[in-house]
Order: structure tokens, then sequence, then C-alpha cells
């Protein structure tokens, strides 16, 4: 929360199963928390970007049709959230945008992105590996790459669990 505070545009890379996603929804958990005791604070919003490509548009579109279609958010609601940045993206998965259309999916974010003074506040995950074969960057302030975590701790963790903890410790002991 504090990177992405201090930014306001933030890249969250990782391998497959690093927690990627975890770490953007725990944001969304965090900034949903700070919104409630700000009225003027925009309301974050996961979308999975593996739908961007079937449009190829603007990304302030894009927005606006996944809200109706992911969150039966009015038409006429979203574009007025979207239009007055009432809205905080939080991007998830560009790595699972076609293939061809990930470099077009980057310039539409970054397009985006120039509509406000400063850059628009938003997340994007992406697995690290395909980032760097993308052949195009995000124009964000920040990148944080989600490290795997290792046996000690995971090891600590289930140990904390005590006996709800043993059907794990057993799986993994196998």
């Amino acid at each position: 929360l504090r990177v992405f505070k201090r930014n306001c545009g933030l890249l969250i890379l990782g391998a497959t199963g690093a927690g990627k996603t975890v770490t953007l929804l725990d944001l969304a958990r965090q900034l949903i928390e700070e919104a409630r005791g700000d009225a003027a604070a925009a309301i974050p919003v996961v979308f999975p970007l593996s739908s961007w490509a079937q449009q190829r548009g603007p990304l302030a579109e894009w927005l606006i049709d996944e809200l109706k279609r992911q969150y039966r958010v009015p038409v006429e609601l979203g574009r007025w959230w979207v239009e007055r940045w009432e809205i905080l993206p939080l991007l998830d998965g560009l790595d699972e945008v076609d293939a061809d259309a990930q470099a077009a999916c980057i310039a539409a974010i970054n397009a985006y992105r120039t509509g406000v003074v400063g850059g628009a506040a938003l997340a994007v995950c992406c697995r690290a590996e395909d980032y760097r074969c993308m052949g195009a960057a995000l124009e964000l302030e920040a990148a944080v790459t989600i490290q795997p975590l290792t046996t000690a701790q995971i090891e600590r963790y289930i140990g904390r669990l005590g006996a709800q903890g043993e059907p794990v410790r057993r799986l993994l002991a196998e």
C-alpha cells in the first residue's frame, strides 16, 4: 500500500503462483478500507484484463463495459464514474491478454493514464517473464516483484496454525 500510495501507478510482477493476484486483492481491500473513511477517494475495482483483447479499444470504454458485465453497474453510472475518475482500476492478468494484443493493451493503459495530470492511479499484475517479452512497457512510476515463499516461511506459517495445519503439513511431507 505504501508503494502504491507514493507512486499511484504500480506494476506487480512475479512468477506463476507467486501471489500477484492475492497482492492485488489485498491492495484492493486496504484501499476500500481507506475509501470508507474518505468520501472523495476513488473506488478500487478489480478487472481481469483477459477480456480486453475482444474490444481492443480505449481502456475507459472497456472499463465501462466491464463494470456493466461483471458488476452489473448501469452503463450511465459506469460512464459517470470512469469519466470523473471515481474508480481506481486494479488490472489483473496482463499476461492473459492474447499475445498479439498485449502491446496494444499496454498502449491503451498508458493512454488512459495520460488523461489525468500526474497519471491516473491504477495497478497492473503480470507474470514477470511474460512482461519482459512483451516488447512494450507500461508507463508506471513503480514496480514490485513478488518473491516466492521459502520452505522455512511456509513451515513457520503452517506451524502457527497448530492442529489445523496438520493436514497441510502431512500433504507437504508426502
